[in-house]
């Protein structure tokens, strides 16, 4: 019995630390992705209004991860961060704006949960940066305006990685969650208003 576990727990550490440096190497990417993603959409945005030039941002990262514990299996391994985003080119709001020389009502954007309507399309209140964070630490984390985070009521938040937003009060399974993803719709400011909404107080005024 000696003699096989001398020659059976070499082996199972050594696939131990092949699994662990796999899921670490994961970890990153999956990071890296999401910053990625993040930045290519706040590019996005920014790009509005430029003339020329191609319709999509186009962004790639490429990385070297080595595990914890270098090991003949994986010593080291690039990873290959990709995204392309199309460059937002605003509204065509001009169809059925009304003719007879009527002047045109301002128009402003809303989410369908939120409280507030925006001038600003790019408002941060309406593009949230999502951080990922593990559970434990998003439970001890602060929002921005000191209050913790809380788990989704629609996800469940029961994820050991969950995701957050500056701006919010809960923390997400997955980045597709509804709580996370805002539907932006844009409509003349009288219906904002006469919905009980008041603006939005970074672009509103």
């Amino acid at each position: 019995m000696t003699v096989e576990a001398a020659i059976v727990l070499p082996l199972f550490l050594f696939a131990m630390i092949n699994l662990l440096s796999l899921i670490l190497m994961f970890r990153d990417y999956s990071a890296q992705e999401g910053r990625l993603h993040q930045l290519g959409r706040e590019l996005s945005l920014l790009a509005f209004g430029q003339e020329g030039g191609e319709a999509d941002i186009r962004l790639e990262k490429i990385t070297q991860s080595r595990p914890i514990v270098p090991i003949a299996a994986f010593p080291s391994a690039l990873l290959v961060n990709g995204c392309v985003m199309h460059k937002w080119n605003g509204y065509d709001l001009r169809e059925g704006a009304g003719g007879g020389g009527q002047t045109q009502e301002e128009l402003v954007f809303i989410t369908e949960s939120g409280s507030a309507w925006h001038r600003d399309r790019a408002c941060v209140y309406l593009n949230p940066s999502v951080r990922m964070l593990a559970k434990e630490q998003a439970e001890n984390e602060r929002n921005s305006s000191g209050q913790r985070y809380t788990a989704c009521d629609v996800c469940g938040g029961n994820s050991a990685i969950v995701y957050v937003t500056a701006n919010g009060q809960r923390y997400h399974s997955t980045v597709t969650c509804s709580g996370l993803k805002r539907t932006i719709n844009c409509v003349p400011l009288s219906e904002a208003v006469s919905s009980g909404r008041h603006a939005c107080p970074r672009c509103g005024g």
